[in-house]
């Protein structure tokens, strides 16, 4: 489970958040009713926080696909997308995705801007010497060398893309 607080993504590194901390730090009190009483606050500071959307706390499931959605996208280094310091455990990079056609529309000279599933929307950067992409086809798009994307549609030869949004 990670928990963030919502200007982490505008930072460099995600700072603890205070109501978690707060929570944390409950554990330090000795005497049982004093520690119950520290939890129930914490607890209600980590809950109003969530409420108020200050916080946000995700799964590495939730993680995983909100990286995967974003994939094509160049994002700020902070721990959601995969920077960490040197004692985190590292989230795993994606290479590639798989996914299938909503639909495409040509954009002249051969180019062509596709649409996926899940809404993202490619656009081949050079022409593409095949029919058009229709949907339902499966698409193949890998990172490649500086910042650049191959796609591959139904297994055809690859061609240059980037992401549009």
């Amino acid at each position: 489970m990670i928990i963030l607080p919502i200007t982490a993504a505008t930072s460099a590194a995600a700072p603890k958040a205070s109501a978690l901390t707060a929570l944390t730090n409950c554990r330090a009190i000795a005497e049982n009713e004093a520690r119950l009483a520290c939890y129930d606050a914490a607890a209600a500071e980590l809950d109003t926080a969530a409420n108020k959307k200050d916080i946000l706390v995700l799964d590495r499931e939730d993680v995983r696909e909100t990286r995967r959605s974003l994939f094509g996208f160049a994002l700020p280094r902070v721990p959601l997308f995969g920077a960490r310091d040197d004692n985190e455990e590292k989230v795993e990079d994606i290479e590639e995705i798989t996914a299938k056609i909503r639909g495409a529309r040509s954009l002249g000279y051969g180019k062509w801007q596709i649409v996926l599933e899940d809404g993202a929307t490619w656009s081949t950067t050079e022409a593409v010497a095949r029919r058009e992409p229709k949907g339902g086809s499966t698409v193949v798009i890998r990172r490649k060398s500086m910042g650049s994307y191959m796609m591959k549609i139904d297994g055809d030869q690859g061609v240059r893309a980037k992401r549009d949004g």
